[in-house]
Parts: C-alpha cells; sequence; structure tokens
C-alpha cells in the first residue's frame, strides 16, 4: 500500500513505445529531483552492470538492450521497479515491487 508521498507511482504502467519510456524517465526523474521517490544505483547496478546510470541516462539514445532500475519511496519504504527491454521492441514497465 502506497502512502501519500508515493501513492502516484503505486501503479504498475505498461511502457509500449519509445514515446511512453521517455514520459515514464520523465516523471520518475522528476520524483527523484523533488525527494518523492530515491534511486537506487547499488541495486540496479546489481542487475545490469553495463546499463547507464538513470540520473545520467540520455533519452536521445542510443540506449542499451535492457534496462533495470529500482527506486524507493523514503517515507514508508516502498519499492518500485523500472524494467525495459529496447533490443527486441518488447517494451517494459512500471512497477511497484510486491511481497516486501
Amino acid at each position: 500500500m502506497g502512502c501519500s508521498n508515493c501513492e502516484p507511482f503505486n501503479t504498475e504502467m505498461p511502457i509500449r513505445g519509445p514515446a511512453q519510456f521517455e514520459s515514464v524517465v520523465e516523471r520518475v526523474r522528476t520524483a527523484v529531483a523533488d525527494g518523492v521517490l530515491e534511486y537506487s544505483a547499488f541495486e540496479a547496478d546489481a542487475d545490469l552492470a553495463t546499463e547507464p546510470s538513470f540520473l545520467t541516462l540520455d533519452l536521445a539514445g542510443p540506449w542499451p538492450d535492457v534496462m533495470q532500475y529500482h527506486f524507493e519511496c523514503p517515507r514508508c519504504g516502498n519499492r518500485f521497479h523500472l524494467s525495459v527491454e529496447t533490443y527486441h521492441g518488447l517494451g517494459g514497465r512500471w512497477s511497484p515491487v510486491s511481497g516486501e
């Protein structure tokens, strides 16, 4: 369950193309800059060591084949995951992490 801080992000959002990916990244970047979410660079780096940091990801591209990023609400500790597979164009999703 989300708190008032992270509630707008506490829903799964499918990413079906580059425009949706860019929109989600911009929205999450704003939330990180505003302190609504925290980017977990360590956890993301553990997934895919060669991917660029979320904070320096160039939306103009080129993008890596696969990207996975992790975020956390600093108030309640809820966790979120952004995953995208660009190589085959399979899209991705933003989702709350359940079971914690």
